[in-house]
């Protein structure tokens, strides 16, 4: 975690999208796919310095790295949408 963001991105073969959220209280998000695979979304707009470091932050948490929590003011929720994922698709396709 050291290395370069990029380098680290690189190596863990994760991607990072600027989401479209712009609420201030949003400063990232993590999607794992199917197969795993990992997707960090940032807020846009924020100074890269804070960004590379929410990115490295959930990325370590994402692969259960020893990592301590982030400071006050922020706080990490987390929730697993599987099953509403799944509800919405199955409406999709059954339209």
């Amino acid at each position: 975690m050291n290395l370069p963001l990029d380098q680290v991105l690189t190596g863990l073969d994760i991607r990072v999208i600027e989401s479209s959220i712009t609420d201030a209280n949003f400063f990232g998000g993590v999607h794992i796919g199917n197969g795993g695979k990992i997707t960090v979304l940032t807020s846009p707009g924020r100074d890269p310095r804070v960004t590379d470091t929410l990115v490295r932050y959930l990325t370590a948490k994402t692969l259960n790295l020893d990592v301590a929590d982030l400071p006050a003011p922020f706080g990490v929720e987390y929730t697993d949408i599987t099953e509403q994922a799944r509800n919405a698709w199955v409406k999709a396709v059954s339209a």
